[in-house]
């Protein structure tokens, strides 16, 4: 349950923190989903997915 908040936590700091940094995460089902399940790991392998594809 912890894992599952930090990755929410996670995903909302990285939207929160796009005007600055110029990288945001969409929300969506897949992206909510693979936060909740992994953590703040899916977070950070979602943010090398989106460097690695330039999506």
């Amino acid at each position: 349950m912890i894992s599952a908040l930090c990755g929410i936590a996670g995903l909302g700091a990285v939207n929160l923190l796009s005007g600055s940094t110029g990288v945001s995460i969409a929300l969506n089902n897949a992206t909510a989903l693979i936060s909740v399940t992994l953590g703040v790991p899916g977070v950070i392998g979602l943010l090398l997915l989106r460097g690695i594809f330039l999506v």
